[in-house]
């Protein structure tokens, strides 16, 4: 397998998320679209209802990456996977962890602040050189 492969660790507990295959990136894709076309009437809907809708698709995309992160390291059931993820993990462990999938999937770029570590610690590991 030649996936990347992070530690994730929340509240003490850790797993190890992997980076999604290029068939599930083409299912991720998917996902969203029927996600987006089963919620069209979302720009019509105002107030708690509309925060409501949002909240919960932004819940299912994020369970959606992280059950299929987790996929590769423990089973064939992503929909059991991602049944559980939707029932045990919180939404703050879950928004961290579906980030992280991105950036290992670059799908996503590391945010602005650890770029700027990760340049200062090349730039003095080659003034170190």
């Amino acid at each position: 397998m030649f996936l990347k492969k992070k530690e994730f660790t929340y509240g003490g507990n850790s797993v190890a998320l992997y980076e999604l295959s290029a068939l599930q990136r083409i299912e991720y894709f998917d996902f969203l679209v029927e996600q987006s076309e089963k919620n069209d009437d979302i720009e019509k809907v105002e107030g708690v209802k509309k925060t409501a809708l949002i909240i919960r698709v932004n819940t299912e995309s994020n369970a959606w990456l992280v059950s299929r992160s987790l996929a590769h390291g423990e089973s064939d059931d992503v929909e059991q996977i991602y049944n559980d993820v939707l029932s045990s993990w919180n939404p703050e462990a879950l928004g961290l962890a579906a980030k992280e999938v991105l950036v290992i999937s670059g799908m996503a770029q590391v945010e602005r602040a650890e770029n700027e570590n990760i340049q200062s610690d090349a730039q003095e590991e080659s003034l170190e050189k």
